[in-house]
């Protein structure tokens, strides 16, 4: 890979659910027809992992994180279930189904979410204080107890709380932001975090800040976290499992060190390519040839053999299913995985039948 792949975090997390999500689809209606933005997933997230969502822009892993709190907005239409196991025990909950005031409690209480630009989630008309006192307002916290967590959740982030309280958006840093924006996620000590391209637009210093800052807080806090990127090397050191997204649906998935340095999806060996680590070149670099596919058009048959190099007619006609390999630690919905390993380059090294 163009990072090190951190192999000592695989199984770091227990195997207990804390998010299960079963047969979860995302739709609207359009001018031009029905757009599936989200295409039927099925998913267990354990608590205390990071579970990294990849795949190019538009492939649904916004989506799939915003289902994960029931963040998709009107005139969107979701079903399918999302059970929350919460850490006290007790019956799961059903995230898409509840009333809204238990939604709101669960929201930042339970699961917090950091969104992927973060001038974009703070009114520039207020005060960064009032984005927080408000949120403790909406939570039934009080003012001097929520300010005393938000000052300690601004500090364990190396901000200094009183001129970032004092601050409004326009006057901090990109970095800045992102991290306020995690502060704000932290305050109610939340058990899961969704992570939306946290690092996307910062600089690579600022970004392995951000992202040792959140290592450590996971460790601190038994956070669990699903870190959704397109940038491969950004997770490489960070995940214990990775879900790989294409089409609105999961292609391959598994742990982090078999999806990151052995995959078998020709469409994560390309993906791998078109990353720019700190050790590639810029004519390393290789775009993926042709265009995702349209939410209201989806190909039939395998939705990637229009790009894919080892496609074949089957390929054109019949739809592969995720299937598990014989350790049931690595999925991959291809029917030439064998191929795609042979015959396709990834960055993590050549092509060849000898990859460990």
């Amino acid at each position: 890979m163009t990072a090190s792949v951190n192999t000592e975090r695989t199984g770091v997390a227990s195997q207990e659910t804390v998010l299960e999500v079963r047969d979860v689809s995302v739709t609207y209606d359009t001018a031009r027809g029905r757009a599936r933005v989200l295409d039927d997933v099925s998913l267990d997230v354990h608590r205390g992992e990071t579970l990294a969502v990849i795949g190019e822009s538009g492939s649904g892993k916004s989506t799939f994180g915003s289902v994960l709190m029931d963040g998709v907005e009107d005139p969107g239409i979701t079903s399918g279930e999302v059970l929350y196991y919460p850490e006290s025990g007790g019956e799961p909950v059903d995230i898409t189904g509840v009333s809204s005031r238990k939604l709101r409690q669960i929201r930042w209480e339970e699961i917090a979410i950091v969104s992927q630009a973060g001038s974009n989630s703070f009114n520039p008309a207020i005060s960064i204080r009032r984005h927080f006192t408000d949120t403790f307002r909406a939570h039934d916290v009080s003012r001097e107890a929520g300010l005393e967590r938000a000052r300690e959740s601004l500090r364990e982030l190396d901000l200094n709380p009183q001129r970032i309280l004092n601050a409004y958006q326009h006057e901090l840093s990109g970095g800045e932001k992102q991290r306020t924006q995690l502060a704000l996620a932290l305050v109610f000590d939340p058990n899961v975090l969704v992570l939306d391209e946290p690092t996307a637009g910062l600089d690579l210093l600022v970004q392995q800040r951000l992202l040792g800052q959140l290592y450590d807080l996971q460790e601190e806090y038994d956070l669990t976290m699903v870190f959704i990127s397109h940038d491969i090397p950004v997770v490489a050191g960070f995940a214990d499992r990775v879900a790989v997204m294409y089409a609105f649906e999961f292609v391959e998935f598994g742990d982090a060190a078999d999806i990151l340095l052995s995959p078998e999806h020709p469409y994560t060996r390309l993906l791998s390519q078109a990353n720019l680590g700190p050790d590639i070149s810029l004519d390393a670099v290789r775009r993926i040839g042709g265009d995702p596919p349209d939410p209201v058009n989806v190909p039939s048959g395998c939705p990637f053999h229009t790009r894919c190099p080892i496609a074949d007619d089957r390929c054109a006609e019949e739809k592969p299913e995720l299937r598990a390999d014989e350790a049931d630690t690595h999925e991959v919905s291809c029917f030439y995985p064998d191929t795609a390993v042979a015959e396709i380059p990834h960055s993590g090294g050549p092509a060849s039948g000898d990859e460990q």
